[in-house]
């Protein structure tokens, strides 16, 4: 297997797993759990992940072959526990696939009314699909630019977005108590946990990594770390600028002032730009999947005591 992914490609891939619709989805969840204080669900939330992902960074360090998880759970349990994590891993991706073309497809519809008339937006969700299939299907390298891509702009709209906002916040707007008191904490953190999902996408693609041992580790630790403080960021500023969020509203509406005109198109557009970002960073993962499954049922394993016997000294080499 040709190794094509760099450190850049696979931190991307895990970025582009977390920074979804979660972004778009959960402010003003968390603000009627929290408050004024809704930022620091995202900071609880990643400092609760974060020895999760430190697991799978000395995971990672062990091994140079693609399926992250099912790797994992195959060297820990066994390979038939291994190949039921590798299925259901693969039968909800599947799943969630659908769906959020599916939604993609809704989102866009405003956006091409006569394109979206003439073949409906099931037509438009199998077109999605079928680029991003295209795309991969030429080669694991093709499929990291289109998710370097796509995260580059998420995260280049969102700070946009923020700095257009700063200019109207106020620091009286952050100074507030608990709605709910200590309980809104936790059902504020548990929520956020949907957003912060993700990082484990990044060693999938292990086998088509030009370093997996130092570059896979990095990728999962700094891709949990830089979308939480994005995420802290983003939800820093809409407290800050007195936004309704006790109110319902439509996904990315908040993030751009839906309420004008101009702006709805922009809001729409950039929740399509998460959904299809979702679409360019899962098919990689479908394909490492895929090869996994065909090893686990060759019978073919990796020795334990190579993996571990290097592993260590290669994780100190993350950096």
């Amino acid at each position: 297997m040709r190794r094509t992914l760099t450190r850049f490609d696979v931190t991307c891939l895990g970025l582009n797993a977390i920074v979804g619709s979660g972004i778009f989805l959960l402010p003003d969840d968390l603000y009627r759990e929290m408050g004024a204080l809704s930022p620091l669900a995202f900071l609880l939330c990643a400092v609760g992940l974060l020895p999760v992902a430190l697991c799978y960074a000395e995971a990672a360090s062990y091994t140079e072959e693609t399926g992250g998880p099912y790797l994992y759970a195959r060297d820990a349990f066994g390979p038939r526990v291994g190949f039921a994590v590798v299925w259901m891993c693969f039968v909800n991706a599947l799943f969630s696939f659908a769906a959020v073309a599916s939604a993609a497809a809704a989102y866009a519809a405003p956006l091409l009314p006569s394109i979206a008339s003439a073949i409906g937006p099931r037509a438009i969700a199998a077109g999605a699909i079928a680029v991003f299939a295209a795309i991969n299907y030429v080669g694991a390298k093709p499929g990291a630019l289109a998710v370097d891509a796509f995260t580059l702009a998420k995260f280049a709209v969102l700070v946009v977005l923020a700095c257009a906002l700063a200019p109207g916040t106020s620091a009286a707007n952050l100074h507030a108590e608990l709605p709910h008191g200590w309980s809104g904490v936790g059902s504020a953190t548990f929520l956020a946990v949907f957003a912060a999902q993700g990082f484990e996408v990044a060693p999938v693609p292990g086998g088509e990594t030009v370093a997996p041992r130092r570059d896979l580790p990095f990728a999962i630790v700094s891709s949990l770390l830089a979308a939480s403080a994005l995420y802290v960021v983003v939800q820093t500023v809409l407290v800050a600028t007195g936004a309704q969020l006790s109110e319902p509203s439509e996904p990315g509406c908040r993030l751009v002032r839906a309420e004008q005109p101009a702006h709805e198109e922009i809001a729409i557009l950039l929740v399509v730009i998460a959904l299809l970002g979702g679409h360019a960073g899962i098919i990689p993962g479908e394909r490492a999947f895929s090869r996994a499954r065909r090893r686990s049922a060759g019978g073919r394993r990796a020795p334990r005591a190579r993996r571990r016997g290097r592993g260590t000294s290669r994780a100190r080499g993350w950096a």
